[in-house]
Parts: C-alpha cells; sequence; structure tokens
C-alpha cells in the first residue's frame, strides 16, 4: 500500500473515531473490500514540513496527536517503515500568527549605539 493510501486511511479511521473533523466536502471513498461510497472528507493532517509548506507553523512544544506507520527509502536503496508523527488542523496557526522570535539581544536592539551613548556620554 502506498503511503498516501495508508494516510487516507488513517484520515478516515480518525474522522469516524471522531479525533478529527471534517473539510465540509463530499468524496467517494472505497473501503478494504473495495466498496466505493460517499462519505464526508476528513480534515486534513500533516507532518511538520507538509504544514509548513501550506503556510502553517506548528507552535513549538506542540506533541503529535498520530503517527502513521509510513515507507521511506534506506540509504541501501530498500524499504522501511517508520512512524512519521502528524498534525491536526487544530494544532497549527498561519505563519504570519506564529510565536515572533524571542529577543535575544538583552534590550539592546542597536547595541553599538548604545554602548557608543554610554561611553561618550
Amino acid at each position: 500500500m502506498k503511503n498516501e493510501q495508508i494516510i487516507m486511511n488513517t484520515r478516515v479511521q480518525l474522522m469516524r473515531n471522531g479525533q478529527i473533523g471534517t473539510t465540509g466536502r463530499k468524496m467517494n471513498y472505497a473501503d478494504a473490500d473495495g466498496v466505493e461510497t460517499q462519505i464526508d472528507e476528513p480534515a486534513e493532517i500533516h507532518t511538520y514540513t507538509g504544514w509548513k509548506m501550506r503556510g502553517f507553523q506548528v507552535p513549538q512544544g506542540t506533541k503529535s496527536r498520530i503517527f502513521i506507520p509510513t515507507w521511506s527509502r534506506t540509504a541501501e536503496g530498500g524499504w522501511t517503515q517508520r512512524n512519521a508523527a502528524y498534525f491536526t488542523p487544530d494544532q497549527v496557526v498561519p505563519i504570519e500568527e506564529a510565536e515572533p522570535k524571542q529577543d535575544t539581544t538583552d534590550g539592546f536592539v542597536n547595541a553599538p549605539e548604545a554602548l557608543e551613548e554610554m561611553v561618550f556620554a
């Protein structure tokens, strides 16, 4: 099974369990037996990088609630499964609303000018 299928199946399962919401759209979904039905589309889930590519930020300290075993290439050219961390829409914020970086200047935004004023005052 491809990663996209694994992720979609997990989204549907999470939606049916009430762990994530929906997008408000409908979609056709084929279950494991190949029976296709129309269902509500589950809310999107993405990795940290996936959200960032879409213009969202996972706030620092936020813990993933979803781990999905996905396939990735090994250095030797084979395949291995690893648990990838996924975040839900309620765990992210638009990048422009993300917390600003902490000031590391200790209050001296223009440190050389402030030092010059103290020395020549």
